[in-house]
């Protein structure tokens, strides 16, 4: 074979090679710059998540506070009390609280309030069980809005 042409064969054998490692390496630096790009945004938003959600859930805590507490009250207060927290928690969900509850802390929120909807037991008061019902729902209702907030940076948990 001539020498012009073997060398031009080996030259363009050389070239193709060189040709298909950048082809790959240029992809799986593409993919590692997406999969970087999708890890700020994730982040960012969960960062957004989170003070919106400590923002918002400082009310419900504030709401639940005196819930299956009896501490001396009267029957008449301990109701007024219940039936105030019903009402307020509604609010509380329907204007704030919707769009950024976990679905463990909805779960939690929607036991708490059917807790909250029952009548007295007694006629005109609430049972030791019903305040204790009330009482285990609210610190589910609190524990569950503690971890929504506990979340940020997921992925960072799942690394370690």
């Amino acid at each position: 074979m001539d020498p012009k042409v073997q060398t031009a064969l080996i030259a363009g054998v050389v070239s193709l090679i060189v040709s298909v490692i950048t082809y790959f390496a240029t992809r799986q630096r593409i993919q590692a710059e997406r999969d970087n790009l999708a890890d700020q945004l994730r982040r960012g938003f969960t960062e957004k998540l989170y003070a919106l959600r400590l923002d918002i859930y400082i009310e419900a805590f504030d709401i639940t506070q005196d819930l299956g507490k009896k501490g001396g009250r009267t029957d008449k207060e301990i109701i007024a009390i219940i039936d105030n927290a019903a009402e307020k928690l509604s609010d509380w969900r329907n204007h704030r609280a919707a769009l950024v509850l976990s679905e463990k802390a909805l779960d939690a929120y929607y036991s708490l309030t059917k807790r909250l909807k029952r009548n007295p037991g007694d006629g005109t008061a609430y049972t030791e069980q019903q305040i204790t019902n009330i009482w285990n729902a609210r610190n589910s209702f609190r524990g569950a809005l503690r971890n929504d907030i506990g979340l940020i940076y997921v992925e960072d948990r799942d690394a370690t």
